[in-house]
């Protein structure tokens, strides 16, 4: 009975410790709570430069962007009313008013009964991966249009090419069959060519 309150007490330091240090922005939602959450970390009370009275319950959707909110809320309201996990993409903004990607993940924590008992999630800050994939994109277009170009400045040389060529071919096909008997024929196709 003495260690069982101490394991206790060492259990909720480490979850706390653990928590309250990871990079990620952290979150818990209790089941039936259709969306309120009751506890964030640190990293999310820092990035948004709120309180955790400011974001308790239904706070958070303050820092959600204008255009993804009512898209964000629905599905995650859906998946908490239905104790699904859940995953997601979306900005936040930060308590600089500058908005960041995040990927947001819930997962449904069970007893060993299978009831739902803590509903944990993260927000992972996404935008320099983002950011890259865009340049990979602009990157692949730019070389995408450069091969285009290059192709068509072939297909030019080649037939700018094969137009002097022609008569050079066939002056020499000339040359050939005159062999040194037709001396008019084959200065005509010498200067031609």
């Amino acid at each position: 009975r003495r260690l069982t309150p101490a394991a206790l007490r060492e259990s909720e330091e480490r979850f706390r410790d653990l928590a309250e240090n990871i990079p990620q922005l952290a979150w818990v939602a209790e089941p039936g709570s259709e969306g309120k959450i009751s506890w964030f970390n640190k990293t999310w009370l820092d990035f948004t430069g709120s309180s955790i009275e400011q974001m308790s319950g239904s706070g958070w959707k303050s820092v959600h962007h204008p255009d993804y909110v009512e898209r964000v809320v629905q599905k995650f309201e859906y998946h908490v009313k239905n104790s699904l996990d859940w995953e997601d993409t979306f900005p936040l903004r930060g308590k600089d008013g500058q908005y960041r990607w995040f990927l947001s993940r819930m997962k449904c924590i069970r007893d060993q009964s299978g009831q739902v008992v803590r509903i944990f999630g993260t927000n992972t800050d996404i935008t320099r991966e983002r950011q890259l994939e865009e340049q990979l994109r602009q990157l692949a277009a730019e070389l995408s249009e450069a091969n285009l170009r290059k192709d068509e400045f072939l297909a030019t040389l080649a037939h700018e090419l094969r137009n002097p060529l022609a008569p050079i071919r066939n002056g020499l096909q000339l040359m050939k069959l005159a062999g040194g008997q037709q001396q008019a024929s084959i200065e005509q196709a010498r200067s031609m060519m």
